[in-house]
């Protein structure tokens, strides 16, 4: 009778016909050292193609908010001026100065446009996920704004005012905050600073002119019954006399006040653009002196900010 084999022989892989390596089998072979990491992209490189939270979303996202505020500001934009007059503020700049909403309009769909061809030819610079979002939140702010602002004309209303300031001061935070976070001003890209850094600096500096202005009509308006007759200004400009009572009291200081804050993010940001809005904004209120002064600083502030980006200087 045949014997069956041990268990010994039939572990035996070798008596199969296997050749075993004992050294694999002993972990002592050579092993392939593991793969070394992606290296990570530089800061201003061009966006990597399946990065479609900051090359698709981000843009569409930006640009469907700024239709949205359009689209509100062209359905009850037209009570704006009626508001502004019904609690007019001495400080208040020439109307002429707010047609730089058309400047920002049609540079931020520049700017989106110029974001999104960058998905496709991967040559242009699209901006922080973080940093649309802000943006467009804003934007969708002064959509918001523009209802509110405009509903105080039908009637008396000066909490209307009020929660509209509130509103426009959440949208500049948002604004300022995306500038703060992208700092495009300390990249060598063109396309950043031209599709993105101009853009939302005018914007983010803008808004900080415009709450101000709202701040100080919702403080009128809480304070005085709206007037019953709104005749429209003559131009002015810094080259007009302001009236000596526009020269003395706590108004006589909102645009140099104004002028030193702006002043200062721009230079911790080193920004050239942020002053840009409240430069223009002052220099078509009537002229005094503290006025004369805050001219002065902000633009020794722009010509700061622009020398010390073209040597490349750092400061922070």
């Amino acid at each position: 009778m045949v014997g069956l084999p041990s268990w010994d022989s039939l572990s035996d892989l070798s008596s199969w016909g296997w050749e075993i390596d004992e050294e694999y089998l002993l972990g002592s072979h050579p092993r392939a050292p593991p793969a070394p990491p992606a290296p990570a992209p530089p800061p201003d490189a061009p966006y990597v193609a399946d990065d479609r939270m900051r090359t698709v979303v981000g843009p569409v996202g930006v640009l469907a908010a700024l239709v949205v505020s359009v689209a509100f500001n062209a359905a009850y934009g037209r009570q704006l001026g009626d508001v502004t007059c019904r609690w007019r503020l001495p400080y208040s700049p020439d109307r002429r100065v707010f047609r730089i909403w058309t400047v920002i309009y049609l540079w931020f769909a520049f700017s989106a446009a110029s974001q999104l061809a960058g998905a496709i030819e991967r040559e242009t610079y699209a901006a922080q996920p973080w940093t649309n979002t802000m943006v467009a939140y804003s934007w969708v702010l002064c959509g918001a704004w523009t209802v509110f602002f405009s509903g105080a004309a039908n009637a008396d209303r000066a909490v209307g005012v009020a929660l509209a300031a509130f509103v426009l001061a959440s949208a500049a935070f948002c604004a300022l905050g995306a500038v703060a976070v992208e700092r495009s001003w300390h990249a060598p890209s063109a396309w950043r600073v031209l599709g993105v850094g101009v853009p939302y600096s005018l914007f983010a500096g803008w808004l900080c002119v415009a709450a101000v202005l709202n701040a100080g009509t919702a403080a009128r308006a809480l304070r005085r019954r709206a007037a019953s007759d709104c005749a429209p200004r003559a131009s002015y400009s810094t080259w007009v006399a302001a009236e000596p009572e526009e020269t003395v009291g706590f108004d006589s200081w909102v645009p140099l006040s104004l002028a030193v804050l702006v002043s200062i993010g721009a230079f911790l940001l080193q920004d050239p653009v942020l002053p840009v809005p409240a430069l223009i904004g002052t220099a078509f209120t009537k002229g005094h002196l503290k006025n004369w002064m805050a001219l002065e600083l902000l633009a020794l502030t722009i010509a700061a900010c622009a020398l010390v980006g073209a040597l490349g200087i750092s400061l922070f």
